[in-house]
């Protein structure tokens, strides 16, 4: 499998704040329904587009036109299925449906929906089996074979038997809730798609913030072969 990311933000703190791309940051902040400061630019199909706290909402429009534009260009436009990396918090399939991800998703659908991609559904059907610590902000796992134990899978209905799956997160460092979902997701007899996609990434230094970014995702099997 391979991630397809959209844009990129610094996690070098050692660098100056004059040489730090904020742009990305502000995005997924907005995207994620998280507050910010002052401005940023953002390239969109239009041009560029200034994004402030007053037209945050706007940022879910501009990042699903992003993901669907990629998700055209790599994947057969028939039957697909959007699933959400569940946040870490979500312990049943209508928290995850209710998430801020799940809603990109649905603005993902509705751009591919006006590109006569009519066979499209968000598919809420991965959670986990009790509360976890967040990666980013609580230290929580990251490596698959700790998050995979406690990956829920919805059971495979009859409607949902032949659609490819497209695995969807906000935010890859690690790569590792992308690794365990893709895992649990075919050890439960999902076709799962050849691409995931990724709002963002972050690295140590960005050479441009809103590149797009195409990478292998190093295997992993679930359950763990003896």
């Amino acid at each position: 499998m391979r991630v397809v990311s959209v844009c990129a933000y610094n996690t070098n703190t050692n660098r100056p704040r004059e040489q730090v791309d904020f742009h990305c940051m502000k995005f997924v902040k907005a995207v994620k329904g998280k507050g910010f400061s002052k401005y940023a630019f953002i390239p969109t199909s239009v041009g560029l587009l200034k994004l402030e706290p007053s037209n945050a909402d706007d940022a879910l429009g501009w990042a699903a036109e992003k993901i669907g534009a990629e998700i055209l260009q790599r994947c057969t436009p028939h039957r697909l299925g959007l699933v959400p990396v569940p946040g870490s918090k979500h312990t049943s399939s209508r928290q995850v449906g209710e998430g801020r991800l799940s809603t990109l998703l649905l603005r993902i659908q509705t751009w591919l929906q006006a590109r006569h991609v009519t066979d499209v559904t968000v598919m809420p059907w991965l959670w986990w089996n009790q509360e976890m610590a967040s990666a980013s902000d609580e230290g929580g796992p990251r490596e698959p074979m700790d998050l995979a134990p406690h990956l829920i899978v919805a059971p495979r209905a009859a409607s949902s038997g032949d659609r490819k799956l497209l695995i969807i997160d906000d935010v890859v460092t690690t790569r590792g809730h992308l690794r365990a979902s893709n895992a649990v997701l075919r050890s439960a007899g999902y076709d799962v798609g050849d691409f995931a996609f990724a709002l963002a990434r972050t690295v140590h230094d960005v050479a441009s913030a809103f590149a797009v970014e195409e990478t292998e995702l190093e295997p992993f099997t679930w359950p763990l072969q003896s």
